[in-house]
């Protein structure tokens, strides 16, 4: 027992002594007093009551601590210790064994039979599996047989004799269907983007009536949002295209084209909007908005939130830039085609307000300019005739440059309507055949804007240009005289041209009257003219309506019957679709320009 003389409390130790040196004595002892129960304490931590058992032992036999008690140990609740150090020092002894130490020596005593019942194991799972593989082979073998007979070509290697190996047969078929599984998938995700972009197309050009509810069911089966009510529609153009080809090259445009849709895509995902978008040509990117809720300001309003969102985004990031041409809103798909002319009508307002912005349709046709109105028209009719090889465009484009010199235009303004000219003609031209549009972009278009760039007086530039259209308008005229059906199709103009106020005439009675098919029929026309046969009678029936309007005071409904609409409200609706006002109000504003022009 060892008491403390400070605390006056006494606690059993352990004291383990020793001498000092070692060998004599002389200096004395050194005595470590060790506390039994820390002892105690750190043996109880390192085992566990209840299935350990740790003694400690002093050098006579008595026990100094431990987890059994000597009547325990006397009632057989413990084996024999199956561990036992000794100190050599203080003749302690340390005993450790395991609680119920019968029945594990029971189980250690027979470490043979644990061996054999593993070796019995063994054998019966490979009788097992040796009995399922011969059970379950007969169906793969009859697969083998069938792949085989199916591939017997192929396949002859595998199993020649002496190197059959079914395993790797059935591997390589898997893997054979697999990459067909992967081609095919391909081919279907390629297919997919092309049949989104002929329905997208077909959508906007109304060849055929396609109700709201059929329109939604395709856009559901390509992938599309179908949830929606209303409608908007806009195009983006790229701003100076000839120069963004010139700079660019063919995998580079591929790219960033397709970094712009992507970026449409992303900034109407930001803006909670649901768009469409398809490359409709080589220029301009289609968008439909899908609007489920809303009114139409609101709705209108978003529209050009995205718009001005995108035309930052372009600024901020790329080298060239873009502008939005807005044709609208409506709530059902038989008025896209519509908004889709709006939309392109608005574009041609481009030159003329500038680019790097937003035209909206309505708010270019309702421009309170009426000489550049005029101005409009005619480039119109100038560009229209040089493409359908009419020798009254020499006329025409005199007549606009006459108008421009008597009408003491800025030379700013000036620009900006030669700008519109040469866009024009190159809209035009764009729809004429591949080797025109060739000679087209590398002759006419960099000799125009050079002398766009270069020109002092609108003398000097008018003769270039009457030159230079002249060249290639010979040009143009022997590439199609070089074509089989260039007869043909000219006096199928001719008939159209001699016959347009007949409501009967179509493709149908031209097929009849010329004895083609007018399948063909309208595929020489459009590769002729640029110009789908619809269009152009519309067109040629517009320009005499516009003419009688101009010229005289007949009423509406007796100019529309004289070229060749029998219902005043259809012709009422096609001229303002085409014109951009109702018939009365183009006979109004033209009246109000005479009058400027007197005074």
């Amino acid at each position: 027992m060892y008491q403390d003389q400070k605390r006056f409390d006494s606690v059993p130790v352990v004291s383990l002594v020793r001498k000092v040196p070692f060998n004599t004595g002389e200096k004395g002892f050194i005595v470590v007093n060790l506390n039994v129960d820390a002892i105690e304490e750190l043996v109880q931590k390192m085992s566990s009551q209840k299935t350990n058992v740790v003694s400690l032992y002093d050098s006579s036999g008595r026990m100094i601590f431990g987890n059994e008690s000597e009547e325990q140990a006397e009632n057989g609740e413990f084996s024999e210790h199956m561990t036992e150090i000794r100190s050599p020092y203080s003749g302690w002894v340390l005993r450790s064994g395991i609680r119920s130490g019968g029945k594990f020596s029971f189980f250690s005593a027979f470490p043979y039979v644990w061996v054999s019942l593993g070796f019995i194991c063994m054998v019966l799972g490979t009788l097992l599996i040796i009995y399922v593989t011969r059970r379950n082979y007969r169906p793969i073998e009859a697969i083998i047989h069938r792949i085989n007979g199916l591939f017997a070509n192929r396949n002859g290697d595998l199993f020649a004799k002496g190197s059959q190996d079914e395993m790797r047969f059935i591997e390589m078929a898997i893997e054979n269907l697999l990459e067909q599984s992967n081609k095919f998938q391909d081919q279907y995700q390629q297919d997919l983007i092309h049949i989104r972009r002929n329905f997208f197309i077909q959508l906007l050009e109304g060849n055929r009536p396609i109700s709201l509810e059929e329109c939604k069911s395709e856009m559901r089966r390509l992938g599309k949002y179908d949830d929606f009510h209303y409608i908007h529609f806009a195009v983006m153009e790229i701003d100076k295209y000839a120069k963004f080809c010139e700079t660019y090259s063919d995998r580079d445009q591929y790219l960033l084209k397709f970094a712009l849709n992507s970026v449409m895509n992303e900034i109407a995902q930001n803006l909670e909007i649901h768009v469409w978008t398809e490359w409709v040509n080589n220029s301009q990117l289609g968008i439909i908005y899908l609007f489920k809720y809303g009114n139409e300001m609101e709705r209108g309003e978003l529209v050009r939130h995205f718009c001005n969102k995108a035309l930052k985004w372009v600024g901020e990031n790329l080298h060239f830039t873009i502008t939005f041409g807005i044709g609208g809103a409506a709530d059902n798909f038989p008025e896209l085609p519509h908004l889709y002319e709006k939309a392109l009508k608005a574009l041609k307002y481009k030159p003329v307000l500038g680019n790097r912005r937003i035209i909206h349709h309505g708010e270019a046709m309702s421009s309170p300019i009426l000489e550049i109105f005029h101005h409009v028209q005619l480039i119109q009719q100038t560009a229209q005739s040089f493409r359908l090889g009419e020798v009254k465009w020499k006329t025409l484009l005199a007549r606009f440059f006459d108008e421009i010199k008597t009408g003491f235009i800025p030379k700013d303004d000036m620009i900006r309507l030669i700008q519109y000219m040469i866009f024009y003609l190159d809209s035009e031209v764009a729809g004429l055949s591949e080797p025109v549009q060739m000679l087209w972009k590398e002759k006419a278009m960099p000799a125009l804007k050079k002398m766009l760039d270069e020109f002092e007086t609108l003398e000097e530039f008018q003769a270039k240009t009457l030159e230079l259209l002249s060249d290639i308008d010979n040009q143009i005229s022997f590439l199609r005289e070089s074509k089989m059906h260039h007869d043909l199709i000219h006096e199928v103009k001719k008939y159209i041209s001699e016959n347009y106020a007949n409501p009967d005439l179509s493709l149908i009675h031209l097929s009849d009257e010329f004895h083609l098919s007018s399948r063909y029929l309208s595929r020489i026309f459009k590769d002729e003219f640029g110009e789908k046969f619809v269009d152009y009678l519309m067109r040629i029936r517009i320009e005499h309506a516009m003419k009688l309007l101009q010229e005289t005071e007949e009423p509406v409904h007796e100019i529309s019957l004289k070229v060749g609409y029998l219902h005043p409200f259809s012709f009422i609706r096609v001229f303002k679709r085409t014109v951009g006002m109702t018939p009365g109000d183009f006979r109004k504003k033209n009246s109000v320009i005479s009058i400027l022009r007197k005074t």
